[in-house]
């Protein structure tokens, strides 16, 4: 039998074209914290190239941010 373990913990999570172009800025937020919570240190965030993180946003440092790829930081 095999057995599988799903980690609480993602090493890359894609959310685009949705949260970060029709949420409003609260929600964003929202999406925002629960996904670093979810994410290992130093994983990777995917949005798409033409989103953008909300303003003032802690906790990411860009990585590719013309192609919206961030990476987890941890919060200052």
């Amino acid at each position: 039998m095999c057995h599988i373990t799903i980690s609480r913990f993602y090493r890359v999570v894609m959310c685009r074209n949705i949260a970060f172009t029709y949420f409003d800025e609260d929600l964003q937020r929202e999406v925002l914290q629960k996904l670093w919570e979810r994410l290992h240190p130093g994983g990777v965030l995917v949005i798409g190239c033409h989103e953008s993180l909300p303003q003032g946003t802690s906790g990411f440092v860009a990585w590719a941010e013309k192609r919206g790829v961030y990476r987890k930081t941890e919060v200052s």
